[in-house]
């Protein structure tokens, strides 16, 4: 859950925003690769026509870095001590060992903790403006560089000062803010519709591998000779590194890309539709029937509860392991990495398995996922909060198990959220969004207020606090959940290859096919056509840049 989802190739809204001038470079691409003669070799390497492959696999390794980077501190916090007193980390988990002298106080952690959620909150809004006129190309490399500048950074304003980490942590969180709009846009852009889901999938596993990545290399950097800072620097070196192949290899559409081949390009075109909109055209949001519906009430609270559940390990796991069952550095970095690695083999078996359970409605496959993983998760938290300290194995085996259920809520609540909300998904995922960085950013307060000295029985109550509060959003959830588009989801259908469909409110809805891209004059064609509509409205203003929005054929605008 927690941004997490797993989409369905029947369920993507894929969309693509270019300005006129893109338009016509893609069509003119798209051409060149047309005019190629049969039996004519391609010039250039095409991968045996899974370019597409490649860019999943580049862009969900600069996602990764990006989500590793905010993660680091985390991690390394544990292991930042005064000068001379890193030998009393060594052996700080040795009863009646003395502690270390650590650098920031239990309020300063929650303040640097809190950073990535306020930075992903500032980053998020010139994100949407940026995209849309420099490209995503571009766009991710910026917030690329950030992120790896601020993690270079890190270990220098450690020695300065607190306020200048704090900053360093709210750029962090920027970056990290490129997820969902980079995904998205290359799902668009790069997927098939058969494959989409399965490239979501893909895409959305940067959210464990970050954590994958960060809490082994951090813990073994703390414990060398290198120190922590060996995390940042070897991180954000990594980020440049891989930033700068992103941006030498990726194209922000598939036509451009001089790797794709003809056949690729089909492939990737077929079923899409190109509906040319103005930049500031868009289809206004029911807020009120939506707010008011009671299956995305029930839908809202899940989606809380389940994030609160996920980010009070994704963020404090490294603390919780470290001080209260005492690994030591080195086994909490591999013991906090293991669950999101096993989390990411759950999501890929369990996507294709709640399509076809036999005997199940698609309503009942919904609320048994969502069941199964929060109330199991719930379990888990609860068992943390009765189980003593010396059954260290038998809590990190509860405390894995607890992450790896939330992934399961992925083909539970989100998915429900996908089939009730149609072409309004994209409101409902920022609603989830924007909640999950609340939470992120309320839960070090939280956390202080439950366990400010990191004891067992602290810990524990926190841990029965959320297994509370996940068991009563899921019970609401399985009294209201659906899985049919909503009244106010619903729309026209119809969709004929060039042809000028009328909008419900009599406007003019401009569309192509994604394969007839190729067709400079069938692309002019509609481009001079809307020109001419927007003329003739008395709403048009001079300058407005044109849109692109690519939608699948024949798909359903419920």
């Amino acid at each position: 859950m927690v941004v997490d989802t797993f989409q369905f190739s029947a369920e993507v809204d894929p969309v693509l925003r270019m300005n006129e001038e893109d338009v016509r470079r893609t069509s003119i691409a798209a051409a060149q690769k047309a005019i190629q003669l049969p039996g004519e070799k391609d010039s250039t390497w095409i991968f045996r026509h899974k370019t597409r492959l490649l860019i999943f696999l580049i862009s969900t390794l600069g996602l990764t870095i990006v989500m590793a980077n905010s993660l680091v501190f985390n991690f390394t916090v544990i292991c930042m001590v005064e000068p001379g007193e890193e030998y009393l980390l060594l052996n700080e988990t040795v009863p009646g060992a003395t502690q270390p002298d650590f650098i920031y106080s239990d309020a300063e952690r929650s303040w640097l903790f809190s950073a990535i959620a306020m930075g992903t909150l500032v980053g998020t809004l010139p994100i949407t403006h940026l995209s849309s006129r420099y490209g995503i190309r571009l766009t991710f490399t910026i917030y690329g560089l950030i992120s790896a500048l601020a993690t270079l950074l890190t270990p220098i304003c450690v020695s300065i000062g607190m306020p200048f980490v704090f900053a360093m942590r709210v750029l962090q969180g920027v970056g990290v803010s490129t997820s969902w709009p980079v995904m998205g846009a290359i799902v668009a852009e790069w997927s098939s519709l058969a494959q989409s889901g399965m490239a979501v999938a893909l895409l959305s596993c940067h959210l464990q591998l970050g954590a994958v990545v960060t809490m082994p290399l951090s813990g073994t950097l703390c414990e060398s000779s290198f120190g922590w800072q060996g995390a940042f620097y070897v991180q954000g070196v990594a980020t440049i590194i891989i930033v700068a192949i992103f941006f030498w290899f990726y194209r922000d559409t598939a036509a451009e890309h001089k790797n794709v081949s003809q056949k690729e390009l089909r492939q990737i075109q077929e079923g899409k539709i190109v509906r040319v909109l103005e930049e500031d055209e868009y289809e206004p949001i029911p807020y009120g029937p939506i707010f008011r519906d009671k299956c995305i009430i029930g839908i809202l609270f899940s989606c809380f509860g389940g994030n609160f559940g996920f980010q009070t390990f994704f963020q404090y796991g490294p603390v919780y392991l470290n001080k209260v069952l005492k690994f030591d550095v080195t086994n909490t970095g591999f013991a906090a990495a293991v669950p999101y690695l096993l989390a990411i083999l759950v999501k890929f078996i369990a996507g294709p398995l709640s399509d076809n359970i036999p005997g199940f409605s698609a309503k009942a496959r919904v609320i048994l996922f969502a069941s199964v993983s929060q109330f199991c998760m719930a379990g888990c938290f609860l068992g943390l909060a009765l189980m003593p300290v010396e059954l260290s194995v038998l809590a990190q085996l509860c405390y894995t198990a607890a992450i790896i259920f939330s992934g399961l809520n992925c083909v539970g609540v989100i998915k429900s959220t996908q089939l009730v909300s149609g072409r309004f998904v994209h409101f409902l995922m920022a609603i989830n969004g924007f909640s999950n960085s609340a939470i992120v950013l309320a839960l070090p307060g939280i956390v202080t207020l439950f366990a400010p000295t990191n004891s067992k029985e602290e810990w524990s109550r926190l841990f029965i606090f959320v297994c509370v509060l996940v068991v009563i959003v899921t019970v609401i959830f399985d009294l209201t959940a659906e899985v049919t588009p909503r009244a106010w989801a619903g729309g026209d259908t119809r969709r004929k290859k060039n042809v000028v469909a009328p909008y419900q409110d009599g406007e003019k809805r401009f569309e192509i096919e994604a394969e007839a891209l190729g067709d400079t004059e069938a692309v002019e064609r509609v481009l001079r056509r809307k020109r001419e509509s927007v003329q003739s409205q008395t709403f048009s203003q001079t300058g407005r840049r044109l849109s692109i929005l690519s939608l699948p054929r024949g798909y359903k605008a419920i």
